[in-house]
């Protein structure tokens, strides 16, 4: 009896492991560094600028404001793709008390070129917020290849300040 209550999880377990998909480390070559940046000077424009609503105790609760960015998208040092991504942004803070905000932005983002392009989503999160000076941020976009691009995916993320040379990343070739 005692072997069976041992054989029977071993059986479970080993047909798991046959069942579950490999999935293969990206060899030297499908890997290739991408960056994700503002132009010089930042175009931001806000579409819409959203519902602000404050509660008795002064915190501020921000809904459904619309962004439009534009990026440059540069891979493996190539000439830069432009595009943009229009964002939502929601948050709350309590600035008149201590003097900060935490954001939240949903992102679409489109890169088209001649014959395909990249598109995906992003979402952002900036706290500690103060102004637009100061602020700490946590950024992570994954955007996929349309037409001479299918089957490629962009990967780009972003820790840190308002100081930083983008978003960095990788391209992950087929």
């Amino acid at each position: 009896m005692r072997k069976k209550l041992i054989l029977i999880p071993v059986l479970v377990l080993m047909l798991l492991a046959a069942a579950t998909p490999v999935i293969a480390k990206p060899s030297d070559g499908q890997k290739v560094p991408a960056i994700l940046k503002f132009p010089t000077p930042p175009k931001v424009t806000t579409l819409d600028p959203g519902v602000l609503t404050w509660t008795k105790g002064n915190v501020s609760h921000l809904r459904d404001r619309i962004i439009n960015y534009s990026f440059l998208l540069i891979i493996d040092d190539a000439p830069p793709i432009a595009g943009y991504a229009i964002a939502e942004r929601d948050g709350n803070g309590i600035p008149y008390k201590i003097g900060m905000t935490g954001y939240h932005e949903y992102y679409e983002f489109w890169f088209p070129t001649v014959g395909g392009g990249f598109e995906g989503r992003g979402l952002s999160h900036y706290f500690d917020f103060v102004s637009m000076s100061s602020y700490d941020l946590e950024i992570h976009v994954v955007l996929h290849g349309t037409g001479s691009f299918e089957g490629q995916t962009l990967n780009m993320w972003r820790t840190g300040g308002v100081v930083g040379p983008g978003w960095t990343g990788y391209l992950l070739k087929p």
